[in-house]
């Protein structure tokens, strides 16, 4: 059976469909807001497998079968548990590459001309040596609807994805400072951490 959504949506937009689930999660999870699990996101799942090995003290081949993880990939996101806690769980190396200095100077040509198109912001930034290596109009196009300026965005939206870019941020920076405190030794008794703010917005 065709998928309908691939009728009448390009690859990109299907995908950033497809991603929305766990990019509200991860906001809702950063707000303490986040009430229920949802189904199929893969920070949650990867979360409860986490859980369900540490705490239920259930055997890592066991806990993979039953969440659908290969075991190298779940030693891998144990590391990163272990040492960055839940907000490094959202940051793991599948991410696509991050470009911070076009992200920025896009941002700021369109804050000062808001009427510019996205081919002119694509000639300014060629003209930039620090950007002109990788800036293509691809990646200009999703770092200004990934801010609210979208082709057809209102004001609300610019508020609302500043917010979310706000907070990812914040998630990034989390991500990147260790917590002390977990032990592969004693995966039970150091699964819960106070240190862990995040884990304990979630729980």
């Amino acid at each position: 059976m065709v998928d309908t959504l691939s009728m009448i949506l390009s690859k990109e937009a299907t995908n950033y469909i497809s991603s929305l689930n766990s990019r509200v999660n991860q906001i809702l999870i950063q707000t303490g807001k986040l009430l229920y699990p949802i189904e199929n996101d893969e920070l949650l799942n990867q979360y409860e497998c986490l859980r369900h090995i540490w705490v239920d003290e259930v055997p890592v081949k066991d806990g993979c079968i039953k969440f659908n993880i290969p075991r190298s990939s779940y030693y891998k996101f144990e590391k990163v548990f272990v040492d960055f806690g839940l907000p490094g769980l959202l940051f793991l190396p599948h991410i696509p590459k991050q470009f911070p200095d076009l992200e920025q100077l896009v941002i700021l040509i369109k804050k000062a001309r808001p009427s510019l198109s996205y081919t002119s912001i694509l000639r300014i930034t060629q003209a930039v040596p620090l950007t002109r290596e990788y800036t293509t109009l691809s990646l200009i196009s999703s770092i200004l609807q990934s801010y609210g300026y979208g082709l057809s965005s209102m004001k609300s939206d610019i508020d609302f994805w500043n917010n979310v870019q706000r907070r990812l941020k914040t998630w990034l920076r989390l991500s990147k400072k260790k917590i002390k405190g977990r032990d592969l030794s004693d995966r039970k008794g150091t699964f819960f951490l106070k240190e862990d703010k995040s884990q304990r917005q979630l729980e």
